[in-house]
């Protein structure tokens, strides 16, 4: 038995769709083993630099593979604009705004990760929002 990805709707052997949400099964399965088994290589994907555990450690592992890319791409993301927030905090008078920034980074990234995890949890693979179209590195 596989999830769908998008929804986390147990798909049946041999079917190609979803049943809840029509998403191909060919693309946002995984099989119940791989899962069960990599659970913990895939929260860890979600922690910041921890992200590059999986993505070395399971390589034949796709959920968990699955999620390590898009850690390290909430990783590079995040990296970015906090990087961008502190330039903006260096400059007088509109520093301040680059301080805002960076907190405003750090608790969306909190709440993207955390997003993450629980998608983990539920063995389910979906993209996370607001960064779902930057992708650095690719499936």
């Amino acid at each position: 038995m596989a999830f769908c990805e998008k929804c986390g709707t147990q798909i049946e052997d041999g079917k190609t769709l979803c049943q809840s949400c029509s998403a191909s099964y060919a693309q946002t399965s995984f099989v119940t083993t791989d899962v069960e088994a990599n659970k913990l290589m895939a929260v860890l994907s979600y922690l910041s630099i921890l992200a590059l555990v999986p993505y070395f450690a399971a390589p034949n592992s796709k959920f968990a593979r699955a999620h390590a890319i898009q850690g390290l791409n909430l990783l590079i993301i995040v990296t970015i604009c906090e990087i961008i927030g502190y330039v903006i905090a260096a400059i007088p008078i509109i520093g301040i705004f680059g301080t805002l920034a960076v907190s405003l980074v750090g608790l969306a990234s909190l709440a993207l990760s955390i997003i993450g995890i629980i998608n983990v949890f539920n063995g389910v693979y979906k993209d996370l929002p607001f960064i779902d179209k930057i992708k650095f590195i690719k499936q």
